[in-house]
């Protein structure tokens, strides 16, 4: 009876693996590129004196609902996609001191910092270089709506 319930069990983790796999597979068709690290409706978190290299996608991801992050003196090298992706639905994320580099290995269209259609965000002091696409975008959307992408620096 207990090797019935094992096995049972066993079935079940296949099921739970294929169905993410397919869900996986279905979003790579879409062009979904998917970040090492994701945050999510996070607020006040700091990374830093992080090393992100050999990632397949993008290398962080600040996602919707995040506030006052900040990436600080990290190191990003030979990714598949990018460096770090400010995606809409943030704000007030602070990218500093870092070294971004040797991006779009995979995904052509690979960029060292993205941020899509987000405001109050600051990128200084880095070193971004090596990209087959593009160093910096800002303010990326769909549409011509407004866009909350205002009061964004980008310096030296």
């Amino acid at each position: 009876m207990i090797l019935g319930f094992a096995w049972l069990a066993v079935l079940v983790l296949l099921a739970i693996f294929i169905a993410s796999s397919i869900r996986i597979l279905r979003e790579l068709q879409r062009g979904v590129v998917f970040p090492l690290v994701r945050f999510w409706k996070a607020n006040h978190c700091r990374i830093t004196h992080c090393n992100f290299t050999s990632v397949g996608g993008y290398a962080l991801e600040i996602g919707e609902g995040c506030t006052d992050n900040k990436v600080q003196a990290c190191s990003f090298s030979d990714e598949g996609a990018g460096g770090v992706k400010v995606d809409a639905g943030s704000a007030h994320t602070e990218i500093a001191d870092c070294e971004i580099a040797d991006g779009g290995k995979v995904f052509m269209s690979g960029i060292g910092v993205f941020i899509g259609n987000s405001g109050h965000n600051r990128i200084h002091n880095n070193h971004i270089h090596d990209f087959d696409y593009t160093g910096v975008s800002l303010g990326w959307s769909w549409g011509y709506g407004p866009s909350n992408a205002i009061d964004n620096i980008v310096e030296d």
